[in-house]
């Protein structure tokens, strides 16, 4: 039998905003983790679900069909597509947000662990999907 070493949580915490997620990480796990994640909170509640809402913002990118897909939040599920007679290159994606987050999460977390609220060597971690996806 081995000994467990500690735990890894892989991103998303069900609570509804990071600092909640942070704090109760660093009360409840603190001692078993070296790092915290935001929880993926807010938008990015279900992992890349957001994704398709954001993408679909850029000209050249449509979605399939007419009815919106409704899922969680006011999330769409419809899936999207290259609209006819664009070429992929043409497209300019718009930001993905997951910089945006992770910077905003950041900053909370420097604040907690100045506050005491989360140990001093407990590292923040950043959860983004795979490019694979």
């Amino acid at each position: 039998m081995t000994t467990p070493r500690g735990a890894l949580l892989t991103g998303s915490v069900n609570y509804d905003d990071a600092e909640k997620t942070m704090r109760t990480v660093a009360e409840i796990l603190g001692a078993h983790v070296g790092r915290v994640p935001d929880g993926e909170v807010g938008k990015r509640f279900h992992w890349i679900m957001f994704q398709p809402d954001v993408l679909g913002q850029a000209p050249g990118i449509e979605r399939v069909g007419e009815e919106p897909i409704p899922f969680g939040a006011g999330l769409d599920a419809r899936p999207l597509r290259i609209a006819d007679g664009v070429e992929a290159a043409e497209i300019d994606l718009p930001r993905l947000g997951y910089a945006d987050a992770a910077r905003e999460s950041y900053a909370l977390f420097t604040r907690l662990r100045a506050e005491g609220a989360i140990p001093t060597g407990m590292r923040f971690q950043v959860s983004r999907p795979p490019p694979s996806r």
